[in-house]
């Protein structure tokens, strides 16, 4: 059961984070080049 709910909280969390990342590239004029550069110096 633990197992599951973590399976579950993780596939939520992995959601979010792609939502996150496509308004992010959607709202930003900047290339995504960029971007990976700025999240990642």
């Amino acid at each position: 059961m633990a197992c599951t709910e973590f399976c579950i909280d993780f596939k939520g969390l992995l959601m979010v984070l792609l939502l996150a990342l496509t308004l992010m590239l959607i709202c930003s004029p900047q290339p995504k080049r960029r971007l990976v550069v700025c999240r990642y110096p």
